[in-house]
């Protein structure tokens, strides 16, 4: 992904099909992109009151391209970094993006399902995912990450009341939490054959664009998500307890 060069004379329709990032600025503004036509954002602009200069600052702002690393060695973060790493990066972009593609899956679907009727259908997934992952973060941040850090610390340590901790605060990682990881791994799986992996039909609009656009960004992200918990962070904890009760330190 590039980010797009945005002058006064751009269009709010080209700047979207640019990059589907820019729709969340522009509906921030109340500016319509969906069907802006040949509007330019100086029209748009202008229209709304609005600082053509200030508005393609806070574009390039929102269109930022931030790579990260093929190379790195996720296997050997420490566990505190892990786990910091997944709630500052993993969970802050559910916490902050999940209502938002929420608001423009459901306003989408409910006014096009005549059109797309496996849109309801995408609407029934999308919402049990939502139910499903909101307290599963909560549990992770309120209940697991706290666990397996000291965990962690008392193991690495070797602190004689570390086995204490597994016989009197295990959590069950190998059962209640992986399921719900598994489910939330299939509702993704879900999306994409409802979607045809989020490629929109021909003739779609740019609002249809827009939101296929989002959930696909969503299923990235918890991709790389659930990788990190279900790959390093879950087995990890758990080879820590089997060490622990096996060896009674």
């Amino acid at each position: 992904m590039f980010t797009p060069t945005i002058t006064n004379e751009s269009t709010i329709a080209g700047i979207v099909k640019s990059d589907y990032r820019a729709a969340d600025v522009f509906t921030r503004y109340n500016i319509n992109y969906c069907c802006a036509g040949n509007i330019t954002l100086e029209d748009a602009c202008q229209a709304a009151g609005l600082d053509p200069e200030e508005l393609k600052k806070e574009l390039r702002r929102r269109l930022r391209v931030i790579e990260i690393s093929p190379s790195l060695d996720f296997h050997n973060w420490k566990t505190d970094f892990l786990i910091d790493y997944i709630i500052h990066i993993h969970h802050a972009y559910l916490a902050g993006n999940l209502p938002g593609i929420r608001k423009i899956v459901e306003k989408f679907a409910l006014g096009h399902q005549s059109k797309y009727p496996y849109l309801a259908e995408l609407m029934k997934a999308f919402e049990k995912l939502c139910m499903e992952i909101i307290p599963h973060l909560d549990e992770e941040e309120k209940v697991i990450f706290p666990y397996i850090r000291q965990l962690a610390h008392a193991f690495d340590d070797r602190e004689p009341y570390a086995v204490l901790l597994v016989r009197t605060l295990r959590k069950s990682l190998d059962k209640t939490i992986l399921q719900e990881q598994e489910n939330i791994a299939k509702y993704l799986i879900e999306f994409r054959r409802l979607t045809n992996d989020y490629n929109p039909p021909q003739g779609a609009c740019l609002t249809h664009r827009v939101a296929l656009a989002k959930l696909k960004e969503l299923d990235q992200d918890l991709n790389q998500h659930l990788y990190l918990e279900n790959e390093i962070l879950f087995p990890r904890a758990l080879s820590i307890e089997q060490q622990l009760i096996q060896n009674g330190i």
